[in-house]
């Protein structure tokens, strides 16, 4: 697109970091903010995700921080790249703190929060989770 001068847009942003690795994430996350995206909710998502994705935690935190709206989407993406990455403690405090801003968790989002339970070997918070 950019070698024919055809400037992507959110939309094009989005779709494409849900699939791609972390290094091409990277370099799409450098496009992102030259062409001034990196405020839409969509795009900071995916970027999240990316970041989660592909170990690199600590990134994906600093952009979970610093969004001024999140979706549940965000939400699960931070909360399965902690539980993804041998990290469940964080995220079950994550879990928490979702259902302390009163953001409805799905179906993702338990799954998510049941694979830390099982990692941390605290299965008994099972049904608190489900309930």
């Amino acid at each position: 697109m950019l070698t024919q001068t055809i400037e992507p847009n959110a939309f094009t942003f989005s779709s494409m970091l849900k699939t791609c690795p972390l290094e091409s994430g990277k370099s799409l996350h450098s496009e992102v903010i030259k062409l001034r995206y990196e405020s839409d909710t969509y795009v900071r998502t995916a970027l999240v995700d990316v970041y989660a994705r592909g170990s690199d935690i600590v990134s994906a935190r600093k952009l979970f921080d610093t969004m001024p709206e999140r979706d549940v989407v965000c939400w699960n993406a931070m909360i399965d790249g902690y539980s993804q990455h041998g990290m469940p403690d964080e995220a079950l405090v994550l879990f928490r703190q979702m259902l302390q801003s009163k953001v409805q968790p799905n179906e993702v989002t338990v799954v998510a929060a049941l694979s830390a339970c099982a990692q941390m070997g605290v299965l008994e918070s099972g049904p608190w989770i489900h309930a």
